[in-house]
Formats: C-alpha cells, structure tokens, sequence
C-alpha cells in the first residue's frame, strides 16, 4: 500500500476553496484531515478541495493529512502530509460615495489588506497629497469642479504568487455654491403674484419668506404663486425674498429680494334697489375706493344723469323706462394701473306707473247676478262701491260679482265704481264707473202643448217674450231648425205627416236666450192595411188604428175562422164566453189560429211619427209598426240587448251570437219573436236607432 499527500506548497488565495491531489494504492478506506479550522469539500476523495478557517489565513499554512487504512492481509494504517503555505489576495476599498463642496479639499478613508504595494488613480485632473497612501487628501481639479464629479479608483497590488491586484473604486461628487436670482420687481394689480422669472442653481432647497402678510402656495418651489395679504394690498412696496440653500458640505446660502407693490382693484356701491313712481328723478348715492375715474351709465333705458362722473346726482328716467318699468344704474370705477378691469354695482330701479281703470260705459243684466270685470293696472289694491243697495262677492277684487239689491231691481238700474289705490310710492287714487240695467224677460205666450191631429187640420203654435232689447225667434222640428219661420207664431194651414214632430221655439238677444216649452205633434193619415193569415198559428200585427176598435168589430170579416187569438193581455175564443181582450192595439202583436187561411182588411188611421214599442225583458211579441217592410239593422243595430228575432210561423231568424241571418226585414202585418237580454225594457223606433 503507498500514499503520497503531494508536495508543500504555497498558494495565493483568490476564492475560498484550494484544490489538493492526493495518491494512494492498495487501500481500503483514505480520509483527509487538517490541523486547522478549514472543511474539505469531501474527505474522503483523493481528489478535492479544501476551504481554509480564519485561523488558517491568519496563520498563514496549514497542514494536510492523507490517511490511508488496508485490512487485507492484515490491519494496515499509512499517513503522509502537505503543507500548503496560504497568501491571501490583495483587498482594498476606497470609500462610499460622498461630497465635497467647490473649491475645498476632501479627506479620502480607504483601506488595504494583503498587499504589496498601493497606489490611487484619479479619473478627472485632481491631485493627491501622497496616492501611496490608503487615506491620502484629494484636491480636485478645474475639470472636476466642471463636471460636477469624479471618480477615483485605489489599486492594491498583490503579493506572490498573488498576480491580480484589485481594484475599488468611489465616486466623489463636488457642490457648487448655491446661485439664486428672485427675479424683476414687479408691480401687480390686486390678485395672486405666479413667479416665473426665478432662477437658482447648485441648491438642495429653496425657502421664499415676506415682508408682508401674504402667503405662497409652496414656498419651496422656485416659481411658486404668492397671494397678498390685506396689508400688502395697499399699493406700497413688499418684499419677497429667495434663499437657496446648499448641499453638504456647502454652507453657503445665497438669497435675492424683489420688491412687489400690490395695486388694490377699485371698490364701488351703489347701495340697495330702488322704486320711484313716474315723472319723479331718482337720488343716486355711490361710493368708491382706489379707482382713478368713476362713471354712471344705464342698461335698459334712455335716461339721463344730471352729473354723470359723481359719486351723488340724480337720474331722470326716460319714456321707454317708464313703459317697461324698469332699469339699472351702473356706477362703473375705472382702476389705477397697472390694474386693467373696471369695477361696477348696479341697482335695480323700478317705476311704477299711477293706476288705471277701465270699465265699459254700460252693462244690460238679465238677472239680478251682475259679472264684473274691471281692466285694472298699476295698483296696489282695489275696491268696488256701489249706488245702490246690491253687494259684491269680493269688494277688492276686479274680477267678482254682484248681486242686484231689492231698490236696484226696482230702479232698473246702478252705477258701479272701481276705485284703485297706487303701488308706492306712487300716491294718485283713480276710479271708473260702469252703468248697470237690469232688464227681465217675460212670456207672454207659450202655447206648446201636445197634440194629435188630422192630416189636413191646422196646427197653429205661439211662443212670445217681452224684452226691452229686440231679438230673434228660433223654430225647431225634430232639432232642425226651421229657417222659412222667424216670427213668434209657427202656422201650417192643413198638416200632412211630414210635418209630425217635436216642436220648440229659443227667443235671443245679445243677453239672454230662453226656450219655449216642447210640444209633440202626431198626425193621423187616412190608411188601409191588409192582413194575410195563413191556415194554422201564426202571428199578426198592425199599425192602422180603426175608428171602432173592438175586437168582435175589427175581426167581424173573419170571426168564424178563428179558433183563438192572444197576447200578453189576455186570451180571445171566438166561440166561447171566454174574451179578456177588449180593444184592438197597434203597440203589441196577437198569436192566432185559424181553420184556413184568410185577409183581413183594416181601415183607419196611421200615426205619425210611429209610436215606439217597448220590448220586456226575455221573450215577447214585436209587432211591426209600419206599413212597409223595416230592415231589421235599422231597428236593433244600436241596441245590443236584442239578442234574437224569429219568425212564428216559418223557420227564418236573426240570431247574430251565432252569425244567423236569415231574417233581414220585418214584413208588415206579422208580429216576431223578440229576445230581449237585458233586465230592462228596451225602446224601439221604427223611425231608426235615433
């Protein structure tokens, strides 16, 4: 078995580890170990490396042991050792950053480990007391001071077999004394001063201070803005002052001062509204500080100042001030220089005029109730006063009422007056009277009764009013106006059925209308009307009245065909006792049967206008009140109560719920089935839905 360490030697230090190679043979186990306070990265490779203690660079060599152990043929235990010499590489540094101020000398603080030799280098054009040396003085150079800074390197050299010096390096900044200009002096209108001529150089810091009572918004900055007190606001001189303060080590702190004369902006009154009334002047009492020239003028009119530059005259209003009511007075003051914008205050002035009143000459009443509107302006208040004995229902409004007294309906007349109080201060009171008449119609003649007459008889109807003022008669038949009468009396010398009607006549002047009462014309015409009745039930209906209208007389023709006849009223048995129908009707249809068929032939008179007939509630019997056939859209379109219509005797119906239509008109001298939905009666006009 052999082991060999390697040879001593010696070994500069550059990182922290030291390489060892070791050599053995024949082994079974190897181990490094060290007499000093240093690792090895593993002890149990011949080839490794090994990081020496504080202790073993403070000694400078340590030493190393290989050992080697065979246990084949026997236990055997081999050591050999090296001894490395260690010399550290060389370290130095020069210092932090730091600063000198221009034109001083700055004390360098570097140190140096494990060199040869030292030496410092200076980047710019300086100088070094002695550069040997770890601490030397710098004085920097014209070049340096120009720059601003300089950078200075200290080179260690290194000691064998050391062959790398190291090198550190620091960088020395120079301050200038600080410069500092606070800029012109300037002369300011009244508002804030903005800096923006200040210049400063080399400072770590500024600092504007006052002579007055004004504050900056930042004194720190360069170009801050001032804002004058009340006392700098005078017009005399203030003063602002810029100090600049400089970087360590510098102690020099440069300042510069302006002088600020602050120009107050004018003030100017006029003091509170005004209200004269018209044709009076007006007092004009301004006030003005700090301004170099004042003036009045107006906006709104065209009147005139009797001294338009001093602070009290009087202003007389113009013509379309006092039609408008109003103006302004402007007291403008024109400023000092170097201020630019003029000060003004302004006054309302209102002119109010004297009252005025207008009613109209005459008032015609037709009740004892009197509308009153008076055209009043300009005033404060007002009150109605009267020659009579009436009363208003608001005395002190223009717009009211008034109610006639018993003497002024018995005089037939009163004046009213309106008398308005001015709005101050203006002091004229003005009144206006109206005449009032009272004028009552009265009818004389109302003869509008209603009435049934014979074609070819007279109708003569009457409507007269007495009034004092002349007016026109109106005639109306059926809500038409009949414009061929105008006259008080409406006569139709033989009536026919056209002129069947409801009649009303409207008397009117410029302050009344009145109406006579309705009157119900119905006129009979000579007709004959034939009933065909076929074999069996059927149902029948007529709209001729006969002049004897019992039923043995009007079914006389037919008495023994008939086996029965009935309606709501009562049942009809031609050959039996039994009759609880007396009269024949043209407003209700009859059920009939009969053993064959046959006419019945009717003579009498039509009515004009048809009468309605009243429909009941649920099924009825609807006669046909015409001599012509009536569409049955015409009858009922507008009544939706009437649900239904069917024929008696046959199988045609109008049911429009279940869009059947095979009834459309209703022929005259049957009576149909009728449903009526509602729970009232219904009304039909054989005239129309109207």
């Amino acid at each position: 078995m052999t082991v060999f360490a390697g040879n001593d030697t010696t070994v500069c230090l550059t990182s922290n580890s030291i390489p060892v190679h070791g050599y053995a043979t024949d082994y079974y186990y190897i181990s490094w170990m060290s007499t000093g306070d240093g690792f090895f990265d593993n002890h149990i490779y011949l080839q490794t490396t090994y990081t020496p203690g504080e202790d073993d660079i403070a000694l400078g060599r340590v030493v190393l042991y290989l050992v080697a152990i065979n246990n084949t043929p026997i236990y055997t235990r081999m050591v050999d050792s090296v001894e490395i010499t260690i010399v550290p590489a060389p370290q130095c540094f020069a210092g932090l950053e730091d600063t000198v101020c221009k034109g001083q000398t700055f004390q360098l603080q570097g140190e140096a480990f494990y060199y040869s030799n030292l030496v410092w280098l200076s980047a710019g054009d300086g100088t070094f007391d002695d550069n040997s040396q770890p601490a030397p003085v710098y004085t920097p150079g014209a070049d340096d001071c120009l720059n601003g800074e300089v950078s200075l390197l200290l080179v260690a050299s290194p000691t064998a077999p050391c062959t790398l010096p190291h090198i550190s390096s620091m960088n020395l900044v120079i301050y200038d004394s600080p410069e500092v200009w606070a800029g012109s002096d300037t002369l300011l209108c009244e508002g804030v001063y903005t800096s923006t001529a200040a210049t400063a150089t080399n400072y770590q810091w500024l600092l504007w201070q006052t002579s007055g009572d004004g504050t900056f918004d930042d004194p720190s900055a360069l170009n801050p803005v001032y804002y004058p007190g009340s006392d700098d606001m005078t017009g005399n001189e203030i003063f602002l002052v810029l100090q600049a303060f400089p970087y360590e080590p510098c102690f020099f702190i440069a300042t510069d001062t302006i002088a600020l004369q602050v120009m107050p902006r004018p003030w100017v009154s006029v003091g509170a509204d005004q209200t004269i009334c018209a044709g009076d002047v007006v007092v004009c009492t301004g006030q003005a500080q700090n301004y170099q020239q004042i003036h009045w003028v107006t906006y709104g009119g065209g009147g005139t100042f009797a001294e338009p530059n001093a602070l009290t005259t009087t202003y007389t209003p113009g013509s379309y001030e006092i039609a408008t009511g109003l103006c302004f007075l402007v007291l403008v003051a024109a400023p000092h220089y170097p201020c630019i914008l003029s000060e003004s205050d302004w006054m309302e002035l209102k002119i109010y005029k004297n009252p005025t009143v207008e009613l109209p000459q005459e008032i015609i009443s037709v009740t004892d109730t009197v509308h009153l509107s008076g055209l009043i302006q300009h005033y404060q208040s007002c009150q109605w006063h009267t020659s009579g004995d009436g009363t208003f229902g608001d005395v002190a409004n223009p717009s009211t009422v008034y109610y006639a007294g018993h003497n002024d309906i018995e005089q037939r007349h009163v004046a009213l007056s309106l008398v308005a109080m001015p709005l101050s201060p203006c002091q004229i009171t003005v009144a206006d009277t109206v005449a009032v008449s009272f004028e009552y119609p009265r009818v004389l003649v109302n003869q509008m009764a209603d009435r049934t007459l014979t074609g070819g008889e007279i109708l003569n109807m009457e409507f007269e009013v007495e009034s004092l003022v002349s007016g026109q008669y109106h005639w109306y038949r059926n809500g038409v106006w009949q414009q061929n009468i105008s006259g008080s009396e409406y006569l139709i010398p033989q009536v026919s059925a056209i002129d069947a009607g409801v009649y009303y006549c409207i008397f009117s002047n410029p302050y009344f209308s009145i109406s006579s009462d309705t009157a119900h014309v119905n006129v009979l015409e000579m007709a004959t009307q034939t009933l065909s009745i076929p074999a069996g039930w059927s149902a029948i209906s007529s709209c001729v009245i006969p002049p004897f209208a019992e039923i043995f007389t009007v079914l006389d023709p037919i008495i023994r065909k008939i086996i029965v006849i009935y309606n709501d009223s009562g049942l009809f048995f031609p050959h039996t006792t039994k009759n609880d129908i007396d009269h024949w009707t043209t407003h209700t249809g009859y059920y009939i049967k009969t053993t064959e068929s046959c006419t019945l032939t009717l003579h009498g008179y039509q009515q004009f206008p048809a009468p309605a007939v009243s429909v009941k509630p649920g099924w009825s019997l609807l006669p046909v009140n015409s001599l012509q056939q009536v569409s049955i859209a015409a009858l009922v379109g507008c009544h939706q109560e009437i649900t239904a219509i069917k024929e008696v005797a046959g199988t045609k119906m109008y049911w429009p719920e279940k869009a059947i239509n095979t009834l459309q008109n209703l022929q005259p001298g049957k009576a149909y089935e009728i449903f009526n939905s509602a729970s009232y009666e219904v009304r039909l006009n054989f005239q129309g839905c109207k």
